[in-house]
Order: C-alpha cells, then sequence, then structure tokens
C-alpha cells in the first residue's frame, strides 16, 4: 500500500518529536563540559638573499646593512673662492623584527669625516672639520649637503649586508601556543548533555610547506553525572580519537571511576595540548555505567545509570 505524502511527512515529523524527547530525557544526567583555545603564528623577519635561499626559506630577525661612502666636490663660492671638499661617510642602519607581533624597530648610527679646502685671493686655507657623529641618518645627510656649492662633484660607496638572529620553528611554535594560551584562558566553559553533542573539544597542530606559518589548538574537559546515589560507583568512559594527514586514525579508550554522594559529581579535569606532531585530537564515545551500587545490585537494569551512547 502506498503512503500518501502527507502522512510520510507527519510520521517524519513525529519521529523527530519522539528522538527530541528521548534525548531531552537522557540529558538529565550525563553531561561534558570543556573550554577550548585557538591561535595561529608567523614567521615575521627578513627573508634571505635570492640566490642563497634554503628549503625551507630561513627567516631573519635582524638585519644589519653597513653604507661606506666617499665623494669629492669641486667648486666655486663665493665667486673668487675655489672650494674643494672630500668626505667620508659610514653609516649603519639596523632593523630588528619582534618575533611575536611582526613589528620592527630601526636604528642608525652615522659617522662623518669631512676636509675642505679653499683658494682666495692667492692664499690657500685649509680648514679640518670635525668628525660628525649622529643619532640619526637624516641629519647626516642634511650636514652633508649643507657643505655643496654651485660646481661639480664625484661620489662612490660600498655597501653590506649582514642577517642574523634566524626566526626558527621552535620560536614561532612557541609563540603559537602563547597564543592559543591567551584564548583559552579567555574563553569560557561550555556545558553539553553527551547524547545531543556526542563528540567534544579539537586539539591540532599544522605548519604549512615552507615552515612561514603554524595553528594550533587545545582544549580541557571533565564530565558531570548529575543526581548521583550516595555510595554508587560509577565508570565514565569515552575515547581519545587522533586523525593523521594522510586519514589514518588512532583511538585510545580511557575512563575514570567516581563515587556518588547523593548529589551532582564530577570527574578529574583532562587537557590536550596542541600535540607535537601534525595532527588533530577529539573526544567522543562518551558513556558511564554503574560499576558498583553499594549493595543493591548491578546497576545493569537498563536505568539511566546504565549507560550512554557507544
Amino acid at each position: 500500500m502506498k503512503i500518501p505524502y502527507y502522512l510520510k511527512t507527519t510520521l517524519f515529523v513525529v519521529a523527530l518529536m519522539f528522538i527530541h524527547e528521548v534525548v531531552l530525557a537522557q540529558c538529565g544526567t550525563f553531561y561534558s563540559v570543556s573550554k577550548s583555545g585557538e591561535g595561529g603564528q608567523h614567521k615575521y623577519g627578513k627573508e634571505e638573499f635570492p640566490g642563497y635561499e634554503s628549503s625551507p626559506p630561513k627567516i631573519y630577525l635582524t638585519e644589519r646593512k653597513v653604507e661606506n661612502k666617499t665623494s669629492t666636490f669641486v667648486g666655486w663660492y663665493p665667486p673668487g673662492q675655489f672650494w674643494v671638499d672630500e668626505s667620508s661617510s659610514t653609516i649603519t642602519w639596523t632593523y630588528r623584527w619582534d618575533p611575536y607581533t611582526g613589528n620592527y624597530t630601526e636604528d642608525c648610527d652615522a659617522l662623518e669625516d669631512s676636509i675642505g679646502a679653499y683658494m682666495y685671493a692667492m692664499e690657500i686655507i685649509v680648514g679640518v672639520l670635525p668628525k660628525d657623529e649622529t643619532s640619526t641618518c637624516s641629519s647626516t645627510y642634511a650636514s652633508s649637503s649643507s657643505t655643496m656649492r654651485d660646481g661639480y662633484g664625484v661620489a662612490k660607496g660600498d655597501s653590506e649586508i649582514t642577517l642574523s638572529d634566524e626566526h626558527t620553528d621552535d620560536m614561532m611554535i612557541g609563540n603559537m601556543k602563547n597564543r592559543v594560551d591567551k584564548d583559552f584562558n579567555k574563553n569560557d566553559w561550555a556545558t553539553n548533555c553527551v547524547y545531543a553533542v556526542p563528540r567534544i573539544g579539537t586539539a591540532d597542530y599544522e605548519i604549512d610547506a615552507d615552515h612561514l606559518f603554524c595553528s594550533g589548538s587545545k582544549f580541557e574537559y571533565f564530565f558531570l553525572i548529575k543526581n548521583t546515589a550516595k555510595d554508587v560507583t560509577y565508570k565514565v568512559s569515552w575515547v581519545k580519537e587522533t586523525t593523521y594527514p594522510d586519514g589514518s586514525k588512532s583511538w585510545d579508550a580511557m575512563s575514570e571511576e567516581v563515587k556518588g554522594t547523593g548529589n551532582d559529581v564530577t570527574t578529574k579535569s583532562y587537557t590536550e595540548e596542541v600535540p607535537g606532531t601534525v595532527c588533530t585530537i577529539i573526544v567522543t564515545d562518551m558513556s558511564f555505567e554503574i560499576v558498583d551500587d553499594g549493595g543493591g545490585g548491578d546497576g545493569s537494569d537498563g536505568s539511566p545509570g546504565s549507560g550512554g551512547p557507544k
């Protein structure tokens, strides 16, 4: 006999309502309580020079550039005065990156020597300018350019750049875990009925192919049994499931026994930190049962204390 469409819909709704009522009834007893945190970290700094790249590429937190420059200028100022200026300068820039935030600071030290000679009315006077050591490169350039007059000049120089203080994977991963802890500490606990939420938590670790970014997460959890019977022993069981990059899985069966008090009781708290290898960890297959009813039976009569979903 063909069932009318409206009747199928009605039966489906009734079935959903029945399942919902069953879940609500079961949810009065067994709960998971958990909180989590997550975070990611970039590897900040200066990349290696082109042509010298490693695999994965290395990143450095300190860049130092030293520029040596010499110049000769010949000119006339004021009219009738012949002016020759020879100068040399050494300028050092240092950039330092913060491995956590990626912000950087710039320091610049400069040292300039300048010797000037000028001729006027057939009399040669040589003037020696003292060393000009300044705290910023811009002021050094300003003092150098102030001696330039109408005429011509020749300048030459060289520079050397060095990189140091490698931003290592361990530093990046350590800072990522700090971000995870900060996020974890600001988050609240969540209480869920295990029959309605059969899986909880995520602890994972990922790093990209170039080792320039990594991310992770952690979680802490415990279990709550409401309205326990005094002196009854309950066994809480669950499975820690680990998934690896190739899709394979492993399972660790875990359990804890707690003694009823006549009130609500909880298990110990368990923490899954950021894993040391690339994988994802969750908790699933949570259940509980009575293993010792204090002399009143074995708890296998199908009562709410006899277990949860397997």
